[in-house]
């Protein structure tokens, strides 16, 4: 099952980066910005992913998939954080909402 989940994974994910490449060159249609955001997301979701506990066995290749496919939401996240450090009141940053 886990081999499947993965080959799915990978698939999604190859998918979404057509759909990132034809999105900038269509110039920036929403349609194929929402389908590569979807992709991306079901990938992210199937990978069995070593950090979140569904895999337990080191592979070099494996874990530089698993970088891949889960860089596109770790970057989403780590922008979202930094958003929401900034507009905190007690953050070193003075932004008022």
């Amino acid at each position: 099952m886990k081999l499947l989940a993965g080959l799915l994974s990978i698939l999604s994910y190859s998918l979404g980066i057509l759909l990132a490449i034809e999105f900038y060159e269509s110039h920036f249609l929403a349609k194929y910005f929402v389908g590569l955001s979807v992709c991306f997301l079901i990938a992210y979701f199937l990978w069995p992913s070593r950090g979140r506990g569904k895999r337990n066995n080191r592979n070099f290749i494996i874990d530089i998939i698993e970088a891949f496919i889960e860089l596109p939401i770790d970057v989403v996240l780590f922008l979202f954080r930094v958003i929401a450090r900034m507009l905190r009141s007690d953050g070193p940053y003075d932004f008022d909402v």
